[in-house]
């Protein structure tokens, strides 16, 4: 949480259960909307994603500041072939973040040997995914050791009638490049090779302690709902604590949200472009 609870009840001078329960609802939606109107992360992440090349210099990620980076690679590398050789109608495999589904004539397996967290290796996963019809090789045996869940997500590939999918895993890591981590941007000097989903980031984005302003942005934004709980409408449509993330998202931010609290926030925004 950007903030604790017990100061944003404080905040709010609420000190009934009941209502602290209601703040508490409301809080845990205000920060959720807040990461989404900040079109970032703002607390401290880790995160694995892929951007398309731009061919520019630069290359701006979704979220920042950046606190720590584990790697950067540009291309794919197939690492395990998967084929399946019975008489079926379908058969398709799906790489997902935590595994492997195999699917065969609209029947999935649901095996825990073909999770990531299971079959932690690239050849503990080809074992398991090998039988039944199903049939995996190591498209290089250096990949051996490699952790199953460098393995780029991809869904409902066709592997009917010996035809082979490929399962990729980024390139080796670069080392020629810069950041500048309060701006969220890579700076690589010969560019960032053009492509889609080719450049793969590993890295650590957000504030470990909360921003000052940041932080009473969240309280005002808290109290400003629970001082208007009782309306029937503020601005938006009609107020439900039940659905108030719903409430929330609807509200014109040009019209809704007090311009003190747009100001600290619009800090923190990342731009989309």
């Amino acid at each position: 949480m950007l903030v604790d609870i017990e100061k944003v009840i404080d905040f709010c001078g609420v000190d009934s259960k009941e209502d602290s329960a209601i703040v508490t609802d409301i809080h845990k939606s205000v920060e959720s909307w807040i990461d989404s109107y900040c079109n970032k992360t703002l607390l401290t992440t880790a995160h694995a994603e892929y951007y398309d090349g731009n061919g520019n210099q630069f290359l701006q990620l979704d979220h920042y500041p950046i606190t720590g980076l584990t790697r950067i690679a540009i291309g794919r590398r197939t690492a395990i072939r998967v084929q399946n050789t019975d008489d079926c109608a379908s058969a398709t495999i799906s790489v997902t973040a935590t595994g492997i589904i195999l699917t065969k004539d609209g029947t999935s397996s649901t095996s825990s040997a073909l999770t990531f967290a299971t079959s932690t290796g690239m050849s503990t996963l080809v074992s398991a995914i090998t039988g039944n019809g199903w049939y995996a090789v190591l498209n290089n045996s250096e990949y051996s050791n490699y952790n199953s869940s460098e393995l780029v997500q991809m869904f409902g590939r066709s592997a009917i009638k010996d035809n082979w999918v490929y399962l990729d895993i980024p390139e080796e890591a670069l080392d020629d490049f810069e950041v500048y981590p309060n701006r969220g941007e890579i700076y690589r000097r010969s560019g960032w090779d053009e492509g889609h989903n080719n450049v793969y980031v590993e890295y650590t984005a957000g504030y470990a302690t909360t921003p000052a302003d940041l932080e009473l942005a969240v309280e005002m934004f808290v109290k400003y709902i629970w001082n208007r709980k009782d309306e029937d409408t503020f601005g938006i449509k009609a107020y439900s604590l039940g659905d108030i993330s719903t409430t929330f998202e609807n509200a014109s931010i040009n019209g809704d949200l007090p311009n003190d609290i747009k100001l600290i926030l619009n800090k923190y925004r990342r731009i989309l472009i």
